[in-house]
């Protein structure tokens, strides 16, 4: 059966992203190369349609206003978003910077002190910035620490973390058994 060309093509109001290859995933979804209409590399993450639950999009949802207004530079930032196609059954994506490593990678390399103080100074202040936000991120681990090219860190996958700012406020709550 021949693949339709358009099946991997994502559109928004603002672009048309092609997906690429999958380079990362975890509990609720996916994260594939994408390009868009002028050839540049981006990353989206789609959220798995298969176990998506309201308070999964709802989740995903405040995800997305929180990064796709620049804060710091250590916070990532989220470019566009909207629901992808039917063979993704209209699960909800954002589109965000393509990061080449996690930090996971950068603490496997023997860093100097000097160096190892330039990867963690900018991840404290978009933390500082997060928490006087009201923000909490709860799953700080090496995986959700991304690297550009350069090695500069920024915090991403906010998908857990608990909000307190007033347009983010929601009733939903972590229910015991979730992280």
């Amino acid at each position: 059966m021949a693949k339709n060309a358009d099946e991997d093509l994502f559109s928004t109001a603002s672009d048309e992203y092609r997906l690429g290859e999958q380079i990362g995933s975890g509990g609720s979804g996916r994260v594939f190369e994408a390009t868009t209409s002028d050839g540049s590399t981006v990353a989206i993450k789609l959220l798995n349609p298969d176990f998506t639950s309201d308070q999964k999009r709802r989740r995903f949802r405040k995800e997305i206003r929180y990064c796709s207004e620049e804060r710091h530079p250590a916070i990532l930032r989220i470019i566009d978003s909207g629901a992808a196609t039917d063979k993704y059954k209209r699960a909800p994506f954002y589109v965000m910077p393509r990061y080449h490593s996690t930090a996971k990678h950068v603490m496997s390399q023997r860093l100097s002190g000097d160096a190892a103080m330039k990867f963690v100074v900018p991840i404290l202040g978009g933390l500082a910035v997060a928490h006087n936000a009201g923000v909490y991120h709860r799953d700080l681990k090496p995986a959700n620490f991304l690297c550009d090219a350069s090695g500069s860190p920024v915090i991403a996958d906010f998908g857990i973390a608990h909000f307190t700012e007033d347009e983010l406020i929601t009733a939903e709550e972590t229910r015991a058994q979730e992280r």
